[in-house]
């Protein structure tokens, strides 16, 4: 049986592993479409328009323009877009290692990111509460959402990158990279992106990963 490779990012202090796969050479420039799901509608807006904004930066700086939208939990999801799926808590065996987001690899794996909000404000040392965050607050929680939503998404557009010594595929991030406005991409990860075609279309689901292998 073939086993599917969790790709998650912890707190500062947990080193993950990187998935194992191949990819293909394309002259195409990097175009990556994506929706975003809140499935338990927890996040305020701000936090949300804050997370998009970081996203497409964080991409941009990687060499991949990002088209960005969000969708209701109901909306019908076809394969051409990768889901960013937002969940309050990551499954048990994550939640234990505080992962902040994971990716499945493998050639059928879903074209999806899993962000979980605990993990990521548990890292900014912001209470539980969102809704009764200050504005500052929420804005850099959106920026560390937008953060881990994008270094989850190279995961899933290049499962073979390892992670880097530093900056947005660091494997550990804590407060200070997470809302940083200067976080770097490393030129490994840049030249990963660059040949790498569009993965073909897959199922699509909301389903979080059960564990990291």
């Amino acid at each position: 049986m073939r086993t599917l490779l969790t790709v998650a990012l912890a707190v500062a202090g947990l080193a993950l592993a990187a998935p194992q796969a191949g990819a293909e050479a394309s002259a195409e420039p990097r175009r990556l479409a994506a929706v975003f799901v809140d499935v338990e509608g927890a996040l305020p807006r701000l936090a949300a328009s804050a997370m998009r904004d970081e996203a497409v930066r964080s991409l941009r700086k990687a060499g991949v323009e990002l088209d960005w939208r969000q969708a209701r939990v109901d909306e019908s999801f076809d394969g051409t877009r990768h889901k960013v799926v937002l969940l309050r808590r990551a499954p048990a065996a994550l939640a234990r290692r505080c992962t902040m987001g994971s990716v499945i690899a493998g050639p059928d794996a879903p074209r999806a990111a899993w962000i979980y909000l605990d993990s990521v404000l548990r890292a900014l040392r912001l209470p539980a509460a969102v809704e009764q965050m200050g504005l500052a607050s929420t804005r850099d929680l959106g920026v560390a959402l937008g953060k881990v939503a994008a270094h989850e998404l190279i995961h899933a557009m290049v499962p073979e990158l390892p992670h880097a010594a530093s900056g947005l595929m660091s494997a550990n991030m804590g407060r200070s990279s997470l809302i940083s406005a200067t976080l770097p991409v490393d030129e490994a990860t840049r030249a990963a992106l660059r040949p790498v075609s569009p993965m073909a279309p897959a199922a699509a689901t909301l389903a979080a990963p059960a564990a990291a292998y």
